[in-house]
């Protein structure tokens, strides 16, 4: 069972190192609130995310009305189907004299989808270019609604998602270094996805990165997502990050020395919101938390 260590301080007894499993120290703690909890800065790594937000790009066929009429599916979103397979019927309201009921059938092999949202188109590198890189994220809206039913000629139907080439994923970067070719590692959801940077967009303070991404399930299940951008390993003291502390606009933590608790100012080098590498403090220094 994994263990951690916590540091409590019984007024006015002296500081007990406890090393129990998490779930008992835990039940320690609740029980004391007042209780000081310390931790003890460690030699480890820690992996820098920066989150961005981004819309998947695909390559989609839309399949429209001919007519105006209602328009029933036969398949589910996500569902895998092959070219010329039935996907949903149309029942023509002005057909007066043929058949009033037309199949819809798939025009090529990949996942049907009955939702539309308008930036099909898009999987081609010279739209998103013609745009200024911002407006694609002012302008996209994500609908709950469920798709008419009812349709005029020329609405969509449904669309077809080529789940074998590559995905795009345009993201808002802000100012983050990326070059052109850069290899990435992007964590959606409980995936972890590799790809390269095919192009980059944008003026200086605020980029966008056009990244180059394997098809997997995770890339189809909504077009707009947030992604951690991973940077990189960073290794040095790592310490929780709940540690750091503010004083007098310095960022810093408090030690124990000698039974007492003093300021130490330190550099935080990388941050995964949990824990965190800094200089300005050595591996073994006992840190102080905060009060329960």
């Amino acid at each position: 069972m994994k263990s951690h260590r916590f540091f409590l301080r019984f007024w006015p007894l002296a500081v007990i190192i406890l090393t129990l499993p998490v779930s008992l120290a835990a039940y320690f703690l609740s029980a004391a609130p007042d209780r000081g909890v310390y931790g003890v800065a460690e030699e480890g790594s820690v992996r820098e995310t920066v989150f961005v937000q981004g819309l998947f790009l695909y390559d989609e066929t839309v399949v429209k009305a001919t007519e105006a009429g209602t328009f029933s599916s036969s398949r589910t979103d996500g569902t895998a189907v092959a070219a010329g397979e039935e996907c949903g019927v149309l029942k023509r309201l002005n057909n007066l004299y043929g058949d009033p009921l037309e199949t819809l059938k798939a025009p090529r092999e990949g996942l049907f989808f009955r939702r539309t949202d308008g930036w099909e188109s898009f999987f081609n590198r010279d739209m998103i270019a013609s745009l200024d890189g911002g407006d694609i994220f002012d302008l996209y809206t994500e609908t709950s609604e469920e798709p008419a039913s009812f349709l005029r000629a020329g609405d969509d139907c449904f669309k077809i998602v080529d789940n074998k080439k590559d995905v795009f994923f345009y993201a808002d970067i802000g100012a983050m270094n990326v070059k052109r070719a850069e290899k990435v590692r992007l964590s959606i959801g409980k995936e972890e996805l590799s790809g390269k940077v095919e192009a980059l967009y944008g003026k200086e303070g605020r980029r966008f990165a056009l990244v180059r991404l394997a098809p997997t399930a995770v890339c189809y299940e909504r077009r707009f997502a947030e992604a951690g951008w991973l940077i990189d390993n960073f290794s040095g003291t790592v310490i929780e990050a709940a540690a750091l502390k503010k004083r007098w606009g310095d960022i810093g933590v408090y030690c124990e020395e000698e039974g007492k608790l003093h300021f130490r100012k330190v550099d935080v080098l990388c941050s995964d919101g949990k824990k965190c590498v800094i200089s300005g403090i050595n591996p073994g220094e006992i840190v102080f938390f905060g009060k329960r």
